[in-house]
């Protein structure tokens, strides 16, 4: 079941607990706001996992170093140029 479909579903119970609430059919409010609950759960532990996700994501990629790597020698016998100070 994905996020969107679990969290629609809870806004859908969520009516009909309204509905039945403001009706004299009190016993069917119950049933509704526990499927209700059930769904809310789900979308928020797969939002949850989700935002974790993004976050291991964006901290991996700060940490990992972007240099480059250094450059071989074109030349045999050729050295880094060296200036002697004065």
């Amino acid at each position: 079941m994905s996020k969107g479909k679990a969290l629609g579903l809870t806004i859908l119970c969520g009516v009909f607990c309204v509905i039945f609430l403001f009706t004299p059919l009190y016993g069917c409010v119950f049933p509704f706001l526990i499927v209700g609950l059930v769904f809310g759960l789900i979308a928020y532990r797969k939002h949850q996992r989700d935002t974790n996700i993004i976050t291991e994501a964006y901290q991996q990629q700060a940490t990992t170093s972007r240099q480059l790597p250094e450059p071989a020698m074109t030349s045999k016998g050729s050295t880094r140029l060296f200036v002697p100070p004065l």
